[in-house]
């Protein structure tokens, strides 16, 4: 009776505030912000960055786990230029690597790039084994670049992927080429008040995996009510890609996960960071609102380029095809800048 009372009473406020940006149509111009040092302005195009001779090359494979307990599944496209930096996608809450699709499509389309994207342990097709935390996650992707040889990548992470890549580039930057930040924040702050009217905070929803039933090896194993809260937390159908991927999750991965970024501050951490940086970010995000990446710039060192995408949500950043030709071209004009470096 809990469980239901908590699911009816929360779904609607969280369908409100976390994610009504993923279906906000985008709107004509980006606007700039003087907390960057280097700022791009784009035009929103609303051509679909799908490419379906692109898309059927793409390919997944797997590989061990650092422990070996079980492997994590991965995407790969093979560029065909080899003195373009390798990148590789790190993705974020609720989601795999497929999560990446829209901007995944656009790379390849362009064919020059060598672009990894993963899913970490515990979500999509990789294992459910091990810790489900940030600093688990970080040594995972070290884990995966040196089981492929990759030396030096642009690290790209959305949402709970940017505190893993944050992590990896701060505390390994010989290893670090350069940084991608979509949807970011220093610090997850749990005590960021969602609704004034009921006092509901960030750190509630460590509960989403509390409320998930321990002995399910997925969330498609938990009941429908969990599983119609998490649509409504995803602003997408049960039968949609989006969550066939969450649904794969598993349900300790779920909590374990959310409870881990409440805990990280990387705001010390972030200023020695020594890779170039972009941020990039979504002017109708609802949970990393304009306040909180002016707080990420300025723990940035200086020299942070910030791309502000006009009328993009928090997922829609990379999931709305609206405009992901935008992060796709930032991505593109932001890695050719390090070739020289």
């Amino acid at each position: 009776y809990i469980l239901l009372y908590y699911l009816h009473h929360y779904s609607h406020l969280l369908h409100v505030f976390f994610f009504s940006m993923i279906r906000q149509p985008p709107r004509s111009t980006l606007s700039s912000s003087s907390a960057a040092s280097d700022v791009y302005k784009r035009q929103v195009s609303t051509q679909s960055t799908g490419n379906s001779e692109a898309m059927a090359k793409r390919a997944s494979a797997q590989v061990l786990l650092r422990d070996s307990s079980g492997s994590i599944d991965y995407f790969m496209a093979q560029g065909t230029s080899p003195d373009l930096p390798p990148i590789v996608m790190v993705h974020g809450w609720l989601d795999s690597w497929r999560g990446w699709d829209q901007v995944l499509s656009g790379l390849t389309f362009l064919g020059e790039w060598t672009v990894y994207a993963i899913s970490l342990r515990g979500w999509g097709d990789s294992d459910k084994v091990g810790e489900y935390t940030i600093d688990a996650y970080a040594a995972d992707v070290l884990h995966f670049m040196d089981a492929l040889a990759i030396s030096k990548a642009v690290i790209c992470g959305h949402s709970m992927g940017t505190l893993v890549s944050t992590a990896v580039s701060a505390r390994h930057p010989d290893r670090v080429r350069g940084l991608v930040l979509c949807a970011s924040a220093s610090t997850l702050d749990g005590n960021f008040v969602l609704d004034p009217g009921t006092g509901l905070k960030i750190k509630d929803l460590v509960q989403t995996g509390q409320f998930l039933e321990a002995g399910a090896s997925s969330v498609l194993e938990c009941e429908p009510s969990v599983r119609e809260f998490l649509c409504e937390f995803q602003e997408a159908e049960g039968d949609s890609e989006i969550m066939r991927e969450t649904f794969k999750a598993d349900p300790r991965a779920v909590g374990e996960s959310w409870e881990s970024m409440l805990g990280e501050n990387h705001s010390c951490e972030l200023a020695s960071i020594q890779a170039p940086v972009m941020v990039v970010w979504g002017t109708e995000d609802q949970l990393f609102k304009r306040e909180v990446q002016d707080e990420l710039l300025q723990a940035l060192p200086s020299g942070v380029s910030f791309v502000e995408v006009e009328g993009a949500g928090h997922d829609g950043v990379i999931k709305d095809p609206k405009v992901t030709k935008v992060v796709i071209e930032a991505i593109d004009e932001f890695c050719r800048t390090l070739v020289d470096e």
